[in-house]
Formats: structure tokens, sequence, C-alpha cells
């Protein structure tokens, strides 16, 4: 089960998307999947659903970057399909949360903030995102 997550930065009005932007958001998504996959975000997950575990989250996560996108897949395992989904679901959301915190303790200009969006939730499930 994954979950695809987009990083993306607003432009201003009339400016160009620039190769080098795109680059940039590029190269966080590899420190982005070790965010994800990370004890802390584990911890959160596990306070997210109270039926997994910190060892268990971090053992079912799982994340990567899609070659040449701004898009990072986070992925869960586990033997109940709706387990692995509301995990990967969980820790995507903690990465986004962690990131937007980090934002607003720097106080980083709307205009220049990283906006972390989900996707989807992987083949055949339909849930609220």
């Amino acid at each position: 089960m994954s979950v695809r997550v987009l990083v993306d930065q607003p432009q201003s009005i009339g400016e160009p998307a620039g190769i080098t932007n795109v680059s940039k958001l590029q190269q966080l998504i590899p420190t982005y999947a070790q965010i994800v996959m990370s004890n802390t975000t584990a911890q959160k997950v596990s306070t997210m659903l109270p039926d997994v575990s910190a060892p268990e989250a971090l053992a079912a996560i799982s994340a990567g970057a899609m070659e040449k996108t701004q898009i990072l897949t986070v992925g869960a395992q586990s033997d109940d399909p709706d387990k692995a989904k509301n995990i990967a679901y969980a820790a995507a959301n903690a990465l986004i949360d962690r990131i937007n915190q980090q934002q607003n303790d720097l106080k980083i200009n709307e205009s220049d903030r990283l906006v972390l969006s989900v996707l989807d939730l992987g083949r055949d499930v339909h849930a609220d995102v």
C-alpha cells in the first residue's frame, strides 16, 4: 500500500516555472524519504494510530523518490490491508505536519514555503484525503 506526496513550491504570478526550482525540490525528496522512515515519524504514527506501536510502524514504513519527479512515495506493509493503508497515510501526514511546523518555526514567508500534499492512496483505495 502506498501514498504519493507531491513536494511543490508556489510561484509568483507571471513567474515562469524554473528548472532550478524543480531540481532543488527533487533533491529534497531523498531527505524527506529518510524522515518518513525515522523513529520520530514512527512515534507520530503510533500517536495517530493507537493500535500501531512505534516499532511496528517503523518496520512497516518505506519511502522513496519517483525518479525525475517531485513525488515521494510513502508505503507500508502489513498483513491487514486497512492497517497498511492507515500507516502509509499517517506517515505521509506526519511528514507534512513536520515540514509545516519547521516552516512556521523558521517564519518562512508564505510565497517561499514548500507545499506538500497527498496525491492519492494507492490502488483500489477510496479515502478522504
